[in-house]
């Protein structure tokens, strides 16, 4: 079992083709390439947590089939999108939180969708995942990463990033702390 970060698949959501630098040329395509990335890596065990912004609804929308159709065991930290999508938020996820705490072989990695400038333990290690900003931070900051698609994300396919590359990267950084805890 391999655990996978991801965000802002927005499936079914051709405005976000203008907004983005995504390599499809229009939203069917877009929807199945994004299945195609995340089932080349993700296998029936494996775990996938999806950072927010999972789809865009609409009546003619069929979000079940592409949620069923994707490989592995698959949890939502809720998006801005999502908690007003109740399609969304019904599909069969393991686990919905708006925040969450992953711990992987010693390794605490704090999820959120939006990128925060300080977080729980940031001092001692623990890594900052997040969505919803598209590549689009200004400011990097050593051990936050957004594993959104058109991010982190653009690096592996457009798909889910494994907890090993993550800590790998991480690894090659140097934090320095934001808060009091550097005092």
């Amino acid at each position: 079992m391999t655990a996978f970060f991801t965000s802002d698949q927005h499936f079914n959501h051709a405005g976000i083709l203008k907004f983005t630098d995504r390599p499809w040329a229009n939203v069917n395509e877009m929807n199945d390439g994004i299945v195609a990335a995340w089932n080349a890596v993700v296998g029936p065990r494996d775990v996938v947590w999806v950072l927010g912004d999972f789809a865009y609804h609409s009546a003619d929308f069929d979000m079940l089939s592409i949620f069923k159709s994707l490989r592995g065991k698959k949890n939502l930290v809720i998006g801005n999108h999502d908690e007003k999508n109740k399609s969304v938020m019904s599909l069969g996820w393991e686990r919905i939180e708006r925040l969450h705490t992953f711990r992987e072989n010693g390794v605490r990695l704090e999820l959120c969708h939006y990128p925060l400038a300080s977080w729980k333990n940031a001092h001692n290690g623990s890594l900052m995942l997040h969505g919803h900003s598209h590549g689009n931070m200004k400011e990097n900051v050593p051990h936050r990463f957004d594993v959104g698609i058109d991010a982190l994300g653009a690096q592996f396919n457009h798909g889910p990033i494994p907890v090993e590359a993550i800590v790998a990267i991480a690894a090659t950084q140097t934090f320095q702390p934001v808060d009091h805890h550097d005092l």
